[in-house]
């Protein structure tokens, strides 16, 4: 066993009496053979054990020992009546309640400003894509239309090159 586990040992558990047969002859048997770590067994055994091997034990009054046990003992529980679970969840939405209805009127008044907005946008977009498909068609047809203001693109090839 090397020097610095028993070291560990020897400030923890073997002080207190903690080890098992096996390890306490295992330490000692390196106690013998190791006097750095027989050295701090004894200084341990001086300045931490034996004075409390000496020590006296205080009767403390039995006041004191009532008002520990009060303070560490948990409060007792307040009852609290079991309903059905539906009557639970019946509860639990009439709290909701308001919650609900202004996130309802918050969606539909954001859907109704969506639409509004992005209306003339979209009938804008149709007008365009009306208008570029009657152009396409009467260039593909070489005639003249009143929107169209491609003048030269709707001249047929012919007529361009020659």
């Amino acid at each position: 066993m090397n020097c610095e586990r028993v070291k560990e040992l020897l400030l923890t558990d073997y002080s207190d009496g903690l080890l098992s047969v096996q390890w306490q002859h295992e330490i000692e048997a390196h106690l013998g053979q190791c006097p750095e770590c027989k050295a701090l067994a004894q200084e341990i055994d001086q300045l931490a054990i034996a004075p409390f091997k000496t020590a006296t034990t205080m009767k403390l009054d039995e006041r004191v020992w009532l008002n520990i046990k009060e303070k560490i003992q948990p409060a007792p529980l307040e009852h609290v009546e079991r309903t059905n679970p539906f009557e639970f969840i019946f509860n639990l939405m009439n709290g909701l309640k308001p919650a609900l209805a202004l996130t309802l009127l918050v969606f539909v008044m954001g859907t109704v400003t969506g639409l509004v907005i992005n209306q003339p946008s979209q009938v804008a977009t149709k007008v365009n894509v009306e208008t570029t498909q009657e152009n396409y068609l009467a260039y593909l047809m070489d005639t003249d239309t009143s929107t169209s203001n491609q003048g030269d693109l709707t001249e047929s090839i012919e007529q361009y090159f020659l």
